[in-house]
């Protein structure tokens, strides 16, 4: 059982945001209200590229057509005009399987200081033209110039009252009939311990292997 990829959210609106703050940040982002650069930042397993995989869907549907970037591939400034810059005469006449917009995703952003220069300058020559989502788990270290050109929003874990309705349903899809009580105190110890959405589905599956094997319901 792998609760956390056979529940993992295909829409914007499945997803667990931790505070209405955050959901408030994002939803401006797929009701196309912004094309400014996005940063999401926060601790592991939060949900940053989840949400980088969303956002492109809930503007321009599942089959939206998205340029994934591995930062680790940005190693100089032509590296970075190579993947980032077309023309504006190129947009012009072509579009990308006829979408609204233009998306790119660059995971785990840490640029050295000659792509950094390069990256503002696409960001700029790009503006409005493509929808640029970064994620990174240390933002301290992003260029201070691309924060400067972007919505900058951190991605916390929901808490488990948040989480809680999200549990219920797979467990209820699972069959499994746990009381709420005894739920809600497993989600409460692991956030306390673990501060990390993929626990919560670690925790689901073991009760759900449990509830399979009777232990639970002995």
């Amino acid at each position: 059982m792998n609760s956390n990829f056979k529940y993992r959210p295909q829409t914007i609106d499945e997803f667990v945001f931790a505070t209405p703050k955050l959901e408030t940040q994002i939803k401006r982002y797929t009701q196309g209200k912004s094309l400014l650069p996005l940063v999401l930042y926060g601790a592991y397993g939060t949900g940053k590229s989840l949400l980088a995989d969303l956002i492109p869907k809930a503007l321009d549907g599942a089959d939206v057509k998205v340029n994934y970037i591995n930062a680790e591939e940005l190693n100089n400034a032509n590296d970075v005009r190579k993947k980032f810059f077309r023309s504006v005469q190129f947009d012009k006449f072509f579009t990308t399987n006829g979408q609204k917009h233009n998306y790119t995703v660059v995971e785990e952003v840490n640029f050295d200081p000659k792509a950094k220069g390069a990256l503002r300058v696409c960001l700029d020559d790009m503006a409005e033209r493509e929808l640029f989502i970064f994620t990174t788990n240390e933002v301290d270290k992003i260029d201070k110039g691309l924060l400067s050109r972007a919505e900058v929003v951190e991605v916390l874990p929901a808490p488990p009252d948040r989480f809680f309705p999200r549990a219920q349903h797979i467990l209820r899809s699972e069959g499994v009939d746990l009381e709420d009580s005894v739920l809600r105190d497993v989600l409460e110890t692991v956030y306390e311990n673990d501060y990390d959405n993929r626990a919560y589905y670690r925790a689901l599956d073991e009760i759900i292997e449990a509830w399979n094997d009777n232990t639970l319901q002995q």
